[in-house]
């Protein structure tokens, strides 16, 4: 219990700021044993990972949530320490392989089932807390597998609503860009046409966004790189700051790179699309901000979403200094979460700088 809360609840908390997961969690394991083996679960698996334990163990605690859970969620899905349970469950699947979990059958409920918990209990800080972590786990297997994920409620007003009744005016702005960034994923990966009007809509959220968020969630400290720095520094007053930050980066990264490739229609001739050059520019830009931030915040969960940025634009980081320090942001997490980035994901990596002398190590 102690290693969860000193080392794995700052996982949880950063996605929405709040200290539920340190606190509000472990006393509600108390009473839940379905809670307190998942939780025990994920304890073991982040230990097995590093070298401490033996996989078997979370294997063990793994069923004996299961035994518990199943039951309990015939009868009492929307309970706080059921759906925590399911949602530390995923996380502990996705630790090994995100494919994993698509693959465990019902046991994982489905998102609509944690955006109808906390619908049906829009005061529950909880409840949100709960929902906005298991959409950020969708939301990392949906970028690494390119696929679209369930839709995000369009009429998300009455989150921000709920955020709003239960104090914190950081965490609604913080919804917002992560639910642009689900948005922005099924624009990029659904089925839909990708037309002009949905592009410009999208970009308009970002663009507002971008410069009417609240200036608190500014970094307190940034600097461009100096001599022998591959990225700038850019330090949050909070960590939940810059896990917006980063959220709201992946979703334009993600946006800029879907442009339409039809020309504009006329009623729309004004927009002037984007070079493929402004693209990388841009993107590239984006890269090292999230990058740079997660040097920053190198303690925290922070690098854990920076590696999607890694992954989907690596390549156009073209000094070797810069690679080794992205690849090794990418290995850290590795360490910790295997699951986070594909193991393929490294060779690939390698192949597209060409490097021919082995990973330095530097970080």
């Amino acid at each position: 219990m102690k290693h969860f809360t000193h080392a794995l609840s700052p996982w949880f908390d950063a996605v929405d700021g709040t200290t539920h997961f340190t606190e509000t969690i472990p006393q509600l394991a108390s009473n839940s044993t379905a809670l307190l083996n998942a939780m025990l679960a994920i304890s073991a698996k982040h230990l097995s990972l590093m070298g401490s334990l033996e996989e078997s163990v979370c294997l063990r605690y793994v069923d004996a949530c299961y035994n518990v859970l199943i039951p309990e969620l015939q009868h009492r899905a929307f309970e706080c320490e059921n759906l925590a349970a399911v949602l530390i469950l995923r996380l502990v699947m996705s630790m090994t392989d995100p494919k994993d979990v698509a693959a465990s059958g019902n046991i994982f409920l489905g998102l609509d089932v944690f955006m109808a918990a906390w619908k049906a209990n829009p005061k529950s800080s909880l409840h949100a807390s709960i929902f906005l972590n298991v959409l950020r786990l969708y939301i990392h297997v949906a970028w690494v597998e390119k696929t679209p994920l369930p839709e995000a409620d369009e009429s998300a007003h009455w989150m921000c609503d709920a955020l709003a009744a239960s104090g914190g005016e950081a965490r609604i702005e913080n919804c917002k860009v992560t639910l642009q960034t689900a948005r922005c994923l099924n624009y990029a990966y659904g089925d839909r046409p990708k037309t002009w009007e949905r592009w410009l809509e999208y970009k308009r959220i970002s663009d507002e966004w971008r410069f009417s968020k609240p200036k608190y969630f500014n970094p307190v400290y940034a600097e461009p790189p100096m001599e022998g720095d591959p990225f700038p520094k850019r330090l949050f007053a909070t960590d939940l700051y810059a896990f917006s930050h980063q959220t709201y980066s992946l979703a334009r990264m993600l946006l800029l790179n879907h442009q339409p490739t039809t020309p504009p229609p006329t009623h729309l001739s004004v927009v002037v699309p984007l070079t493929q050059q402004q693209i990388e520019d841009e993107t590239l830009v984006l890269t090292r901000k999230i990058l740079g931030t997660a040097m920053s915040h190198a303690d925290s969960p922070i690098p854990f979403i920076s590696t999607l940025a890694v992954s989907y634009a690596g390549h156009l980081l073209t000094d070797r200094l810069a690679q080794e320090y992205a690849y090794g942001i990418l290995h850290k997490a590795q360490r910790q979460v295997a699951g986070l980035t594909p193991a393929e994901e490294f060779t690939r990596l390698r192949q597209i700088w060409a490097w021919d002398v082995p990973y330095a190590n530097v970080l």
